[in-house]
């Protein structure tokens, strides 16, 4: 969502550069949240599946369940390296 708002910072072969930071600063935020929330969550599925008397075991089913709170970390990863690379900082010219 933050690279669609992003678009706003450009005016014909101008880039704002306070809006491209502020982009940036939202793509990390938005990447380091789900990172944070991705190990909370592996953790309490590990906790909960070798923990109490009722241990189910790493199943199929249970790997599966660790990968998919990756996949929006990794997305959000992909989005970060996307918008670095998309809004540089401004150079000041020579």
């Amino acid at each position: 969502m933050s690279l669609l708002s992003a678009r706003s910072c450009v005016h014909g072969e101008h880039l704002d550069g306070n809006g491209a930071r502020t982009a940036r600063r939202a793509l990390a935020g938005g990447w380091a949240g789900s990172v944070i929330v991705t190990v909370m969550a592996w953790f309490l599925l590990v906790m909960t599946v070798t923990s109490g008397s009722g241990q189910v075991g790493f199943t199929g089913g249970v790997w599966a369940y660790l990968v998919l709170p990756a996949v929006p970390a990794t997305l959000a990863g992909i989005a970060f390296s996307f918008g670095r690379t998309l809004f540089r900082a401004p150079t000041a010219p020579r």
